[in-house]
């Protein structure tokens, strides 16, 4: 009996002792919502979708979250489809063998007056020019004969259209032969190929490549950034690219320079450079843990919704920064009304104290200055973020009297992305306004006053009064923005005949990043004194006097999106050991044995999948 008693003790004191282990043992095992622990455990407690969400958005790991660029052709982006050769048309390596196809039978090959100029600037013993009448040919027939010309003997020849008093000329001349200042016009100006990312933003990635490459970042273009904190793929493209571009892009794959890791293939040539929403859309796959399966129900039910009738377009919190003290759009404000230096000091907040950077201390102020030294001589940097190292290299070397010139040092795509997160900040109080009136009217639909884009050129004023113009054209919804031509659209001001009739449904209806070149819809020309200061507006909308890089021009958004092929799919994942393969291509996971809830969609340009991920997870529930 002694030793059973021992062994299970069965006093009150005791048992009462034993139940509360009991009980904060299994609150141990319940995975906080906030904490990133929770990811290693193999105990999995069904949760709520918000709640799953909130988990993923806190301590996901990239391969949680896929993301992979659409193309306007069509393709995804993906560096390990094989290379595309370019079709470089065959030119002649000599004057020699230039002049031995003129006269020989390949001569037919070459348009009579492009044969015409070749012959007489051959014919000639100078390098000097030759000038042929052009008075009879449009615009459109002399691009064609400068083009055709370069194609044909681009390595030997060069030409422009000149006008003089006597009329329009097209002016041919011999290069130089050995002009290395000058582009091969025969060869693809620029190179376009995929890359992957892991762990890195996307000013990083570029910087990485342009590493490779040993030039500037300023030669590569993108079509817009993607997240950090996920497996992403996107299309680049080089300007001018040398011979061994190719050789030194894939060499050292696994290698960035940075803690993430990079992957570049999938080359092929490009007359044209990438341009900032120029693309298709993105598809996404995310990866919720421990969804209850009624909340993958409840997911399911919603995501159809979206995608009938479509989610509120908000920028997500990533436009506006990690920084919860210091957003972007509070940077960009301060750029805006000129205080430079302010800006600076709320970039390095983290190195010079929260405190400083609240209090609006001086670049100059003693403490600063000592923080801003000790902050340069530590070698320990890694914690740092690239904006970081930048300004305090560059208060380094110019010191800190010039706080323009310490800006300059970031690449100007984040100097203006500081302002744009500002000019973002107040689009999304304007579409939350927006949507409360469309849940006040219980009308899915454009309501009167509301701005649509319309595949026409019919102006915006003619429109805006009611009644006037052809409505034979379709409006533009946010997966037609990105195929029309740049320029071939207009704002269309909504009527209250064409609203009461339903002319436009919800999917066409924009709202403009307010700038110098936009319209505002009525309803919304008395809220901006309610969510932006009237100084600011003044600058948005007039523009910047200081610095025109820092000017707004406005662009149109749309206010509701529909997602396309948006799937919820509930599955086991593989034990730790296992590998799997998702979408963009990163293979593996950290974690086994725990339920994942797969949602993938894709999203047109410029829309964040953590607000459509946030609508189909529903709210959260109350603490």
């Amino acid at each position: 009996m002694i030793g059973r008693d021992k062994a299970f003790p069965t006093n009150l004191f005791t048992m009462t002792l034993l139940c509360r282990l009991i009980a904060t043992s299994r609150a141990l095992l319940v995975p906080a919502r906030h904490h990133s622990c929770t990811r290693k455990t193999t105990v999995s407690l069904r949760q709520s979708p918000a709640e799953a969400v909130s988990e993923w958005q806190t301590s996901r790991a990239p391969y949680d979250f896929i993301v992979t660029e659409i193309g306007l052709d069509g393709n995804l982006a993906d560096p390990e489809v094989s290379e595309t050769e370019s079709e470089e048309p065959e030119t002649p390596t000599s004057i020699g063998q230039l002049c031995a196809l003129l006269a020989g039978p390949e001569s037919s090959s070459f348009p009579p007056l492009i044969k015409t100029a070749l012959e007489q600037l051959l014919a000639g013993q100078s390098a000097g020019p030759i000038m042929l009448p052009a008075d009879e040919m449009t615009k459109e027939s002399r691009a064609e004969f400068h083009r055709g010309l370069r194609e044909k003997a681009g390595a030997f020849v060069d030409s422009k259209t000149k006008t003089l008093d006597e009329g329009t000329f097209l002016e041919v001349w011999s290069r130089k032969p050995n002009d290395r200042g000058r582009w091969d016009p025969s060869k693809a100006e620029y190179l376009r190929f995929a890359v992957r990312k892991e762990r890195l933003t996307t000013l990083d990635a570029m910087d990485a490549i342009a590493s490779r490459l040993n030039c500037k970042p300023g030669r590569l273009a993108y079509s817009g950034a993607k997240d950090k904190v996920a497996v992403t793929s996107q299309f680049v493209t080089l300007w001018r690219p040398e011979s061994n571009a190719r050789g030194r892009l894939t060499s050292n794959q696994a290698k960035s320079g940075h803690k993430g890791r990079l992957t570049v293939g999938g080359f092929q040539a490009a007359d044209k450079p990438l341009r900032l929403g120029g693309l298709s859309g993105n598809r996404f796959r995310i990866l919720l843990r421990d969804v209850d399966p009624a909340g993958v129900e409840e997911m399911t039910l919603r995501a159809r919704a979206a995608g009938d009738r479509g989610f509120l377009n908000l920028h997500g919190a990533q436009r506006f920064g990690i920084s919860k003290t210091v957003p972007n759009s509070r940077v960009g404000a301060a750029m805006l009304r000129g205080n430079f230096e302010e800006a600076v000091v709320l970039l390095l907040e983290r190195v010079i104290g929260g405190e400083a950077a609240a209090g609006g201390e001086s670049l100059r102020d003693p403490r600063v200055v000592s923080l801003l030294a000790a902050a340069h001589n530590d070698k320990n940097s890694r914690g740092r973020t690239s904006t970081e190292r930048k300004l305090l290299a560059a208060i380094h070397q110019h010191g800190t009297s010039n706080p323009v010139r310490i800006l300059d040092a970031l690449p100007r795509a984040l100097r203006r992305l500081f302002v744009e997160s500002w000019q973002s900040e107040i689009w999304n109080e304007l579409a939350k306004r927006r949507a409360s009136m469309q849940a006040d009217d219980g009308v899915w639909g454009a309501i009167a006053g509301d701005v649509v884009l319309r595949d026409d050129f019919t102006s915006f004023d003619s429109l805006g009064g009611g009644g006037g113009g052809s409505h034979s054209s379709l409006p533009l919804t946010a997966w037609e923005l990105p195929h029309a031509p740049l320029g071939g659209f207009e704002p269309h001001l909504v009527t209250e005949q064409e609203a009461a009739s339903g002319a436009f449904d919800s999917a066409c209806v924009c709202l403009p990043l307010i700038g110098t070149e936009v319209h505002l819809p009525l309803w919304a020309r008395g809220l901006l004194s309610d969510v932006a200061a009237p100084d600011l507006l003044e600058v948005a909308l007039g523009g910047h006097k200081q610095r025109s890089e820092l000017t707004l021009k406005g662009s149109y958004r749309h206010v509701f999106v529909a997602p396309r092929n948006l799937v919820v799919e509930a599955q086991q994942e593989l034990p730790k050991t296992g590998s799997t393969t998702t979408g963009g291509g990163s293979e593996g996971s950290e974690v086994g044995g725990r339920a994942v809830t797969a949602v993938s969609f894709d999203l047109p340009p410029a829309s964040y999948a953590t607000v459509l991920i946030s609508e189909v997870a529903g709210p959260s529930i109350p603490e």
